[in-house]
């Protein structure tokens, strides 16, 4: 399969995958499909990037959203995976945190869990990868797979829990 078929069929099943002109949500007309959002995210993160898209398409087809529902940017930022959207229900907004959080404990060159962040431009990284790199200094990653968001709104403060075992544990058996 070629790449552009190949992302035909990527944007069948994940439309919000399409890339769309941000302020209008208009597609360019000269779209050829030789790209697709997915391409922005980093490539050792693209395994669990679709990880995520799945999970996120099974709730957006829950509430009828599927087709309506934009990545408005995706990228790297402070060795997460940032997924910008246009809104979106509370469900899939913990999807997309509990994703960007995992992020960080993914290789961002190969997909392997990561061993350890570099220091400056912190990028999580197996321990091939930071030494095919030839990096000395390191801090080893502290894997913990819950976290807790605090929210603040005029009601006061808000704390939740996040548990990602169940997509981390899905994400290791998607390497095999």
């Amino acid at each position: 399969m070629n790449e552009i078929e190949y992302n035909k069929e990527l944007l069948t099943e994940f439309p919000f995958l399409l890339p769309r002109n941000v302020w209008t949500g208009e597609l360019d007309e000269d779209y050829d499909y030789s790209y697709t959002l997915l391409d922005f995210a980093p490539v050792g993160w693209k395994k669990l990037f679709l990880q995520c898209c799945r999970d996120l398409a099974i709730q957006l087809t829950k509430e009828r959203k599927l087709n309506k529902f934009r990545f408005t940017q995706i990228k790297e930022k402070y060795n997460t995976l940032r997924m910008y959207n246009n809104g979106c229900s509370q469900e899939c907004h913990d999807i997309l945190l509990k994703y960007e959080y995992l992020s960080s404990f993914v290789c961002q060159k190969c997909g392997k869990p990561a061993d350890y962040e570099t220091e400056g431009w912190i990028t999580s990284l197996c321990k091939d990868c930071f030494e095919k790199q030839g990096l000395e200094k390191k801090h080893k990653i502290n894997m913990n797979l819950t976290f807790t968001v605090t929210e603040y709104s005029l009601k006061g403060e808000n704390k939740k829990v996040y548990d990602c075992t169940e997509e981390w544990e899905r994400y290791l058996k998607s390497l095999v």
